[in-house]
């Protein structure tokens, strides 16, 4: 026979008389092995015959690769340490642990296909430990979470020829239930500051909901010139590298952007570097908390995690915090409400004042128009009479009063401050 194809035989001294034999890639060191399979029925082996050669014809490697799920999961993350980030990784390891007790750690990553991936899937109800108790469904977020990570893992199976098929490839993506969140209205925001003594904290809170700013990347500004460019009027989101005495800093979805200061917040920064104590090169964080953070990195770093470092590691109790001032303040604080929804709040007052969605996703750093495009589905009675009235103007002789109406339609980047001042 052979050793390319598959050979069917017949062999009338068996129980099972159709014999399937191929051969094992050649080596090196020796003739290739010899493998075989028996069937009762003619069908049976030639369908057998037929996938098998199949395979062989599409590349899958010809010897039998016994790799079990532990074993492709230990080389998936050895082979992503350090091409993604602390939480990616988290992800992965959630994922990773979940199989692991699905399938045990000695299953052949063979004996897993589509039904058995879409079971496994389908059983995941624990989205936190905390849950356990109460035995929570896992959320169509959380559930794709899974799907994503599990199909990383067997693609990379594929990459390696220890797969022909990936089992997790077909299940498609649900889509997520909207995640309610509390809109911070300019009123309600005027009267947070109010009641935050702090200029610091002011100046915080002010940049997220004035600039856009994820709390990691307000958190992580320096005064270095660089991130705060007072001269040009602008905000740099750019990644810091980890050195020995300076933590690291990546941007989410590596989005590197340059965003104009209101006029406002840059009267608060201007006062706030004016104040700011000598050696500490943060720009919101105190000397004592610099201190901490100093010597957790450089613990960090020694030992050679700095890989593991998050931003949570910068403050402590900043939610529980913007939650007192919010309740003192009047603002519901309620599961609704979180320090992201200030970020989230200038994009939704931007998209009130009809900034163009290309314009806002820039300004906002999104991977993806999608998601910024979810802004304008919160649109309020408000929105439609504006753009009722706008069509009135379109249709009547006073063009000009559009422009007016519609203050954000403008896409030059050094319009955008007199956009941002509308939300004062």
């Amino acid at each position: 026979m052979s050793t390319e194809k598959v050979g069917l035989y017949f062999d009338s001294r068996m129980s099972r008389p159709w014999v399937v034999r191929w051969f094992g890639d050649s080596s090196e060191r020796g003739s290739p092995r010899r493998y075989s399979k028996a069937f009762k029925l003619k069908r049976d082996a030639e369908n057998f015959q037929r996938e098998k050669q199949r395979e062989f014809d599409d590349g899958l490697r010809r010897d039998k690769v016994n790799i079990t799920l532990l074993e492709l999961c230990d080389r998936f993350t050895k082979s992503k340490v350090h091409k993604h980030r602390i939480q990616t990784r988290n992800i992965y390891r959630e994922t990773i642990t979940q199989l692991i007790e699905y399938f045990g750690a000695d299953c052949s990553i063979q004996r897993i296909n589509c039904e058995r991936a879409e079971q496994f899937i389908g059983s995941r109800t624990i989205v936190h430990p905390d849950h356990a108790r109460t035995g929570k469904e896992l959320s169509a977020w959380g559930r794709n979470r899974h799907v994503r990570s599990a199909a990383a893992i067997f693609n990379k199976a594929i990459e390696w020829e220890y797969l022909k098929g990936n089992p997790f490839s077909g299940l498609e993506d649900r889509n997520p239930d909207k995640r309610e969140w509390h809109h911070i209205t300019p009123a309600e925001f005027k009267a947070l500051l109010d009641i935050v003594a702090d200029e610091r904290i002011q100046a915080f809170y002010a940049v997220m909901y004035g600039c856009g700013l994820r709390y990691g990347e307000a958190v992580n500004l320096l005064w270095n010139g660089r991130d705060i460019d007072f001269e040009r009027g602008r905000i740099n989101i750019t990644n810091r590298p980890g050195t020995a005495v300076m933590p690291s800093f990546l941007i989410k979805d590596h989005e590197v952007r340059s965003l104009p200061i209101p006029q406002r917040i840059n009267d608060m920064l201007v006062q706030l570097q004016a104040e700011s104590p000598e050696g500490c090169p943060f720009v919101y964080l105190t000397p004592q908390r610099w201190e901490i953070v100093r010597r957790k990195w450089s613990a960090m770093y020694k030992e050679g995690r700095k890989n593991e470092w998050e931003n949570r590691h910068m403050a402590n109790n900043v939610l529980k915090q913007f939650k007192r001032y919010c309740r003192r303040a009047g603002i519901p604080d309620d599961e609704k409400l979180t320090l992201h929804c200030l970020r989230k709040s200038f994009a939704q007052n931007l998209a009130d004042v009809g900034t163009p969605a290309p314009t806002l996703k820039r300004l906002m750093g999104h991977a993806s128009i999608r998601t910024t495009e979810e802004f304008y589905l919160r649109s309020s009675d408000a929105n439609e009479l504006k753009a009722c009235l706008a069509i009135d103007s379109m249709l009547s002789e006073k063009t000009t009063d559009v422009k007016m109406t519609f203050s954000g339609g403008n896409t030059d980047e050094n319009n955008q401050g007199e956009i941002h001042n509308s939300i004062y």
